[in-house]
């Protein structure tokens, strides 16, 4: 877990990605024309949820917003994305109150914790 803080001045604008690089490569997530400030969590869940947006890889829509506007990232477009993961996973993980897993806090559940 890492924490960064970053202003993004004019002419930056949203929607843009947010690229975090770990052991095993990176992962993403996608904040749209929504956000006004505060935490961004960038997860395997959030990297999923850009993947489904953009109907491609992650780091291929970084690579791509060097030279064109973000495809894909719309609000429209992460909002349905996001709700195809939930019910891809419903069988598997409760959800229910997550309205989005960029902006919302997620608190992993582990063992001999309350919720855990």
């Amino acid at each position: 877990m890492g924490q960064y803080t970053l202003t993004l001045a004019p002419p930056a604008r949203l929607p843009c990605l947010v690229r975090v690089a770990g052991p095993t490569g990176f992962l993403y997530a996608a904040v749209d024309e929504t956000y006004v400030s505060g935490e961004v969590n960038i997860t395997p869940l959030t990297d999923l949820v850009v993947s489904r947006a953009a109907g491609m890889a992650p780091g291929r829509v970084y690579d791509a917003m060097a030279s064109t506007a973000p495809a894909g990232l719309s609000t429209a477009q992460l909002q349905a994305a996001h709700k195809e993961v939930v019910d891809s996973l419903r069988p598997l993980v409760n959800f229910s109150g997550v309205a989005s897993f960029v902006h919302a806090p997620l608190v992993p559940a582990v063992p001999g914790r309350q919720g855990g």
